[in-house]
């Protein structure tokens, strides 16, 4: 880990311990693995947060950029200290000098990794049941028709109860979901594009989620209709235009900015790899989905097809 990013580092972690949240939750409302910020604050390790992701961070903490990114490098050294705990654990004492004789510890930045289930002291009156609460209320209402990523989870239920919301008590409530073994239920899904989880009501088995591009806003027929494309393994073009409920549960009309990404629910068929030769003789392979649009909302493109073949990176599922 560079200079620079170990002091990015620090200013994320002061921001995680302000608010009280633990690596945990904030390896969830990232969409990443459960260890993924352990990882990351562990400056024996060569995990970042790059570029793309301070976005992602400003929107959990509600902060400014330059509370994230140095602006400069601080004109003090410093020192890490790693030790071990009998469970393994690794602690980090950070330390400074002036003159690189006197070292004094810095307190805030203590450093080490943290319980999964660790639930740090915040400053909100929302509890564990007025989540569940809220989520069983949203997934009767459809809310998960529309895949939702945690982060979109997270800012939705702090909009709700006006007040901050522990993303564990989110994780909790969506167990009583993920965890039933057939549909319907809310699954966890992995988007390859973005490379983070998703959240979406499975409401049959072999679900998945085609990636479209939202090109344009057709018509203010109610209630509102959207131009689509995606391309199929051949380079074909297809065309939907559907009604803006059935692509996204937010308000986008002839004001609204375009191109836009939507995912729209289909049964996957088939699966295969297909292994081509290059020119060159290399083997090249090619992860293959077949999507049905006909179930759950009898979705078909300007040609009136269905069934397409697509890459597994368009498809969420």
């Amino acid at each position: 880990m560079s200079e620079f990013e170990l002091f990015k580092m620090f200013n994320v972690f002061k921001l995680r311990k302000g608010i009280g949240m633990s690596q945990f939750e904030f390896a969830f409302l990232l969409g990443q693995r459960d260890f993924y910020i352990r990882d990351y604050e562990r400056p024996d390790h060569t995990l970042i947060l790059g570029h793309g992701e301070n976005n992602t961070i400003r929107s959990i903490y509600d902060c400014r950029l330059d509370e994230i990114v140095p602006v400069s490098l601080p004109k003090y050294a410093i020192r890490i200290l790693r030790a071990i705990g009998e469970n393994g654990n690794k602690h980090f004492k950070v330390q400074r000098s002036y003159d690189n004789k006197i070292w004094k510890d810095d307190f805030d930045l203590a450093l080490g990794d943290e319980q999964k289930e660790l639930g740090l002291p915040i400053n909100s009156d929302v509890t564990q049941e007025n989540v569940q609460d809220w989520i069983n209320s949203a997934y009767q209402s459809g809310y998960f028709n529309i895949p939702k990523s945690a982060l979109q989870i997270f800012q939705d239920s702090k909009n709700f109860f006006k007040d901050y919301v522990r993303p564990l008590f989110i994780i909790n409530a969506l167990q009583t979901y993920t965890k039933k073994k057939k549909a319907p239920r809310i699954v966890k899904l992995r988007d390859k594009l973005n490379d983070y989880d998703i959240f979406a009501n499975e409401q049959f088995t072999n679900m998945g989620f085609l990636r479209i591009k939202v090109t344009d806003y057709i018509s203010n027929d109610f209630p509102g209709f959207a131009r689509c494309e995606f391309t199929d393994i051949d380079g074909g073009l297809h065309i939907i235009e559907d009604k803006v409920p059935v692509l996204t549960d937010q308000f986008w009309d002839e004001n609204t900015t375009y191109p836009r990404w939507a995912l729209i629910p289909g049964k996957i068929l088939e699966r295969r790899t297909e292994i081509l030769t290059t020119k060159a003789g290399k083997e090249k392979k090619r992860n293959i989905i077949k999507i049905s649009l006909e179930k759950p909302w009898d979705i078909y493109d300007t040609s009136e097809e269905t069934v397409f073949e697509v890459f597994d990176v368009d498809v969420v599922g």
